[in-house]
């Protein structure tokens, strides 16, 4: 290990790197596109005195970041975004990745909004060098956390590290949200008049344990694929997975490497997933217009995406394979579980086997109950369920609950008239997949063009509603070009 960090110093010296260096020409080129640097947005407060956010983002990773700096460039300044993790630990490729390398090739983008100094391929490059970028296939997950951090950081994001928010409330007098925010020392309320949900994936319900797991199984056998695992739940033990996608052979390998007895992996399938819909998806057309679409065809495209799957990393696949205590049943769903003394005894189709430790790699589920900042709006807000009725042939129970959003993310009311201040509100998570298809909320390939769509109808909200100050502010002005 030390002679890699000496390798690491010894190219950052070679090349001269200088983080103030980098940091400078970020903020050179920012310079050249500030056009128009003008403050727009009048603040408001409440009756008691206390300040209202523009706008308030729950979640501190990637799309949180580039939605708080997409405001910025907008000059929507009065912002703060809350994330639950302590500094430089937020987001997914910290608490849930496994892989070695992100699954979107290097050239995808997304954070650096179409600014090239901002790219990842800018600070990889400046960091170590262009050679090592153009070695690079896929970028290193940890590499990508990195420069999520110093995205953060160069931009001076205004990010409220270890805070918990409460329940988000609608202040109909004050024409606001409120929400508690905890941290180690304080609680205070806040005010904002948006609120952006960035709270990742899984972030319109929860990652998925089944019932029969969670009913007959202690919670000390098993877990959920993206939690962290310490290693002695691993080491020695016979080890069943639930899943064959990308969690589950990321973890299989996890495993191994902590020196688990032997892997069973369970799909449902009867063969591996190897067509990347998501791929297929990543052009213009779909990914910037799908909004466009019909319900009928918007449904239509994400069901066939629902059936197709999504598969695991080629490597980690032949990794796994070969490795002497892995094999993996296909046609095989689990039908139920329990437990043994300290062991779990899984049924299935194909007979039953037996346990140390299992682990779930299953995805998530959208459910709106779920999420404790939705709790007061569940019942309000409309889902699929309550505006579509699809083929029944292709009726998935699980797309059903998804939100139904407006174009530019909103949650719609669920009858007209009960909710309107549900515009206000913002999903970008994966909750936003089936109404605005690849988004910043389902990974980083859906963030180009859905922030736009975002920004867009903020903006645009904040404009309408202050149109009587801001026509007021072109009455009164009075700055004269030249003297008559």
């Amino acid at each position: 290990m030390k002679k890699y960090i000496a390798m690491g110093i010894a190219l950052l010296l070679a090349k001269g790197y200088s983080a103030e260096i980098l940091e400078s020409k970020v903020h050179k080129d920012l310079s050249f596109i500030r056009h128009p640097n003008r403050k727009w947005v009048e603040p408001r407060y409440t009756s008691s005195g206390d300040k209202i956010l523009d706008v308030a983002i729950i979640g501190g990773g990637q799309t949180g970041l580039t939605m708080a700096f997409s405001l910025i460039q907008h000059n929507v300044n009065n912002i703060l975004v809350f994330d639950e993790n302590r500094e430089n630990c937020a987001g997914s490729w910290i608490n849930i990745g496994r892989m070695k390398t992100l699954r979107t090739p290097k050239s995808t983008t997304g954070p650096d909004l179409g600014i090239p100094v901002l790219s990842v391929q800018s600070w990889y490059s400046e960091k170590y060098g262009e050679d090592a970028w153009e070695k690079l296939d896929y970028i290193p997950r940890l590499a990508w956390h990195d420069y999520l951090n110093w995205y953060r950081r160069v931009l001076h994001l205004p990010v409220q590290f270890e805070s918990t928010i409460g329940p988000l409330h609608w202040n109909q007098e004050e024409k606001c949200f409120s929400f508690v925010v905890r941290n180690k020392h304080t609680e205070e309320t806040l005010f904002a008049r948006k609120v952006i949900l960035a709270v990742g994936l899984e972030g319109s319900g929860e990652w998925m344990v089944p019932d029969f797991v969670r009913q007959n199984v202690s919670k000390e056998l098993y877990s959920q694929a993206v939690y962290p695992i310490p290693p002695e739940k691993l080491m020695g033990k016979k080890v069943g997975i639930l899943g064959a996608g990308p969690n589950a052979f990321d973890l299989s390998l996890v495993a191994s490497q902590a020196g688990a007895k032997s892997i069973t992996m369970f799909s449902k399938r009867d063969k591996l997933v190897n067509l990347h819909c998501f791929k297929w998806g990543e052009f213009a057309g779909f990914m910037k217009c799908f909004t466009d679409l019909s319900d009928e065809d918007k449904y239509k495209f994400i069901a066939r995406m629902h059936e197709m799957g999504q598969p695991p990393i080629p490597s980690c696949v032949s990794s796994a394979y070969n490795l002497p205590n892995f094999q993996i049943h296909f046609s095989s769903p689990w039908k139920n579980a329990y437990q043994n003394g300290d062991r779990v005894i899984i049924e299935t189709d194909q007979g039953d086997y037996e346990f140390d430790f299992l682990i779930l790699a299953t995805g998530w589920i959208c459910d709106l109950t779920k999420r404790k900042e939705l709790v007061n709006f569940c019942d309000s807000i409309a889902t699929w369920e309550d505006r579509y009725e699809p083929p029944a042939s292709q009726k998935y129970e699980k797309l059903m609950k998804f939100p139904y959003l407006n174009r530019g993310f909103q949650f719609v009311e669920k009858e007209p008239g009960e909710a309107p201040f549900l515009n206000a509100l913002f999903n970008m998570t994966g909750g936003g997949l089936l109404s605005n298809g690849f988004c910043a909320g389902t990974g980083l390939t859906g963030m180009k063009y859905s922030i736009d769509l975002v920004m867009h109808e903020i903006v645009k909200q904040l404009f309408l509603e202050d149109t009587d100050i801001i026509y007021n502010s072109l009455d009164t002005y009075n700055i004269e070009d030249f003297y008559n």
